[in-house]
């Protein structure tokens, strides 16, 4: 069972991703398309990406209005795929699988993304919002909790 982090937005997201990539780690996120061409952007602006591919567009040119996959690895090469590929493709539901050391998945996104992915490597990921502060789910969560943990996930050997 994946694990449930509150980020403040996608800059924070990507902070994360480039934290992990130069501490080795190869990291993913699974997001819609409008959060995935934000995060797109944002590492493209903050630090020197190579892009190995870049497959994206909006679900009114495409059809696709699924999750797609954000992967940056240790050596800062940007993926960019739709995470559905078929029925008859990857795991039983159609979504590819893959060895990532952390795995950032849209709290809307598709339980079916977990079919095949070591849980353990699995955060549930939900943007905090204005009203988000004064949500009693919230109520109880040390926003510097976050940023710690995040440090203290990449310094974990395996």
């Amino acid at each position: 069972m994946e694990k449930q982090i509150y980020v403040h937005d996608i800059d924070a997201l990507a902070d994360i991703m480039q934290d992990a990539a130069y501490s080795g780690k190869v990291v993913y996120a699974a997001l819609f398309y409008e959060e995935a061409i934000e995060l797109m952007r944002c590492l493209l602006d903050s630090i020197n990406v190579d892009v190995d591919a870049i497959n994206i567009a909006p679900g009114d040119v495409n059809g696709y209005y699924k999750e797609y996959y954000i992967s940056l690895d240790p050596d800062l090469i940007l993926n960019i795929e739709p995470a559905w590929q078929g029925e008859d493709s990857c795991n039983e539901n159609g979504y590819l699988w893959f060895d990532a050391d952390m795995l950032f998945i849209d709290a809307r996104a598709s339980s079916s993304i977990l079919i095949g992915q070591d849980s353990d490597n699995c955060y549930q990921l939900e943007f905090e919002t204005e009203e988000c502060f004064d949500c009693i789910k919230c109520e109880n969560i040390d926003r510097k909790s976050v940023e710690e943990f995040i440090r203290n996930l990449l310094c974990t050997d395996d």
